[in-house]
């Protein structure tokens, strides 16, 4: 028996933009077929339906061969993403329709400006002042991005977009 894994992903025009990670992997024990012809795949491209794009990420011998790779890729099980909320219901997930795995920033919430909800300036309202500070007193943005990370993944979150939105918030605030 053989294991593939199949990755799909929204791409969507808004969620691309958004930068929230869309992509989820399952381990299956058939190969994907394209959209098109409906033939079986092993790597590649097999198609987009409905803004959903899916493509096989290879064949392994072993299911441990196969998580072994994406692990090496940067995916996590289900179980991982879900650690916060873990019950005994997600051993159950991964095994409904094959294995699920996820790239490994999932683990987190993820808080990014999207569809003009404004997160990330929320989640620094009351902080602006000293971020700009920080900057404008000498350390880089991507330092400053590097701590506010560390700070968010702490309480389970990851910061998308942060550099840009930092960037932008230095710009907006002109100097004393």
């Amino acid at each position: 028996m053989k294991y593939y894994p199949v990755s799909r992903e929204s791409v969507r025009p808004d969620d691309l933009r958004s930068g929230i990670t869309t992509e989820a992997v399952t381990i299956r024990t058939t190969p994907g077929r394209t959209n098109m012809s409906n033939e079986p795949r092993s790597e590649g491209w097999l198609g987009t339906t409905n803004d959903i794009a899916e493509y096989a990420l290879g064949a392994f011998d072993t299911p441990d061969a196969c998580r072994q790779y994406l692990r090496d890729h940067g995916y996590i099980p289900l179980a991982e993403c879900c650690e916060a909320i873990r019950t005994d219901d997600t051993d159950d997930w991964n095994q409904a329709d094959g294995e699920t795995w996820y790239p490994a920033i999932c683990r987190y919430e993820q808080i990014a400006d999207q569809f003009g909800n404004n997160a990330l300036s929320r989640w620094f309202q009351y902080g602006e002042d000293e971020i700009v500070a920080r900057i404008r007193g000498g350390e880089s943005i991507g330092e400053v991005a590097k701590d506010l990370e560390k700070e968010a993944n702490g309480e389970g979150f990851t910061l998308v977009g942060l550099e840009e939105f930092l960037q932008n918030l230095v710009d907006a605030q002109e100097p004393e």
